[in-house]
């Protein structure tokens, strides 16, 4: 952490560098689905399915927003990152979207 930040600031640091970057992010995490229109729609990076139930708003007001309407569970771009590449962990989120942005 940079001299006299505090731990939300770096949060809102790392999840605008991440949205800037959003369609590098999704690649990274392993989602290939392309977008269409503003969102993309696949099925659950969580768990297997048959059935897309997944959905990621690629712009608008909604950006780096998701929804699995599978599970019900829902988050924003941090907490996508925490769940397939930061450990579970928000902490482990704000780590990885630094080093994968260069902050």
């Amino acid at each position: 952490m940079s001299g006299g930040s505090r731990p939300g600031d770096r949060m809102a640091e790392v999840k605008a560098a991440l949205l800037d970057d959003l369609p590098g992010v999704v690649a990274r995490l392993g989602i290939a689905t392309p977008p269409r229109g503003n969102r993309i729609t696949c099925c659950s990076p969580f768990r297997r399915e048959k059935n897309p139930s997944f959905c990621l708003w690629m712009t608008g007001p909604a950006k780096g927003g998701w929804k699995d309407f599978g599970s019900g569970e829902s988050g924003d771009i941090i907490d996508l990152v925490a769940r397939l590449a930061g450990g579970g962990t928000r902490a482990g989120a704000l780590k990885w979207g630094a080093d994968h942005c260069g902050l």
